[in-house]
């Protein structure tokens, strides 16, 4: 795979999209709609999505969207994993160790 950086930039900047979503979740409740989006939580969301789209953007110029794809959405799964629990405390159960154990020996096959 091709820009193996810009992938692993993709997939960061979209977790911590996910991650400032999560806390503005928490934060905000019981805020209006306005007060929730335009918080800044929010706005570093979209700032962080804008980023991730465009890396993916460019990676999707050099690599196949079957290999691209499936290893991009298994990072973000298994990286969202790993903050949730450092951040959000959340409990990473054997179901969800086992899922990401065959995500990463999915990506190792497809890359091979």
């Amino acid at each position: 795979m091709n820009n193996i950086k810009i992938v692993i930039l993709a997939v960061v900047f979209n977790v911590l999209a996910q991650c400032f979503m999560r806390y503005n979740g928490k934060a905000s409740q019981g805020n209006s709609f306005f007060l929730t989006v335009a918080s800044v939580p929010a706005i570093l969301a979209i700032f962080s999505y804008a980023i991730s789209f465009f890396c993916m953007l460019k990676a999707f110029q050099t690599n196949e969207i079957s290999i691209l794809s499936p290893v991009s959405g298994g990072l973000s799964f298994i990286l969202l994993s790993i903050f949730s629990v450092l951040f959000f405390n959340e409990a990473i159960t054997i179901n969800k160790a086992i899922g990401m154990m065959l995500i990463t020996f999915g990506i190792y096959f497809i890359n091979k």
